[in-house]
């Protein structure tokens, strides 16, 4: 179990305070790190509208703390929104605000293997590059993080960074490589 801190609650008592670390919860945090953000009292993901698996996975989640999931399909994009101020204060705290600040709870990083791959299997199912086996982010924090996941993995992964230049505004890409060659290759798991 994690527990939300008390922080968040402010008399709300919207969402349980203690979360089982379930393969769908896991799997989840992982998604929302890669394609998830905060709006205005709600947590949002943004997937491709093919992707059932994911969708559904956001919807059991979901409805495993007692919410409902609204959807817009906007071209062959689909947005998730989960309406719960508890869970967009704590996540964007929690696992970063801004893609390029995005991160793995440190207390994740401790997980035992056999839980620690749904977290790669979310983070990989949104920014992963399924031909090439790579994820690609804008966070150093994450790309090393993963680069550290990757070895738990048994893995041999590498990172590079490339720096994008548009206007004097200066992004990086780090991509972590060769991230799911290996006996823990999740890469085709349905969450069904």
């Amino acid at each position: 179990f994690i527990e939300i801190p008390n922080k968040y609650y402010k008399g709300r008592t919207s969402i349980p305070q203690k979360i089982e670390l379930t393969e769908d919860f896991l799997s989840f945090v992982g998604l929302y790190i890669a394609e998830g953000s905060g709006g205005t009292n709600r947590i949002n993901i943004n997937l491709h509208k093919d992707e059932q698996y994911l969708i559904d996975l956001v919807d059991r989640f979901a409805k495993s703390i007692g919410y409902n999931v609204k959807s817009r399909v906007i071209g062959n994009g689909i947005v998730l929104q989960i309406n719960c101020k508890i869970l967009k204060e704590w996540f964007s705290d929690w696992l970063g605000r801004g893609s390029t600040n995005k991160k793995m709870p440190n207390e994740f990083l401790q997980l035992p293997v056999e839980k620690l791959k749904h977290i790669a299997y979310g983070i990989f199912s949104g920014d992963g590059k399924k031909k090439k086996n790579n994820i690609e982010q804008t966070s150093l924090t994450l790309a090393l993080q993963l680069m550290e996941v990757g070895v738990r993995l048994g893995l041999q992964p590498t990172t590079n960074s490339i720096n994008y230049s548009k206007n004097n505004n200066h992004s990086n890409t780090y991509t972590t490589h060769e991230f799911l060659k290996s006996e823990h290759n999740f890469k085709q798991k349905k969450y069904t």
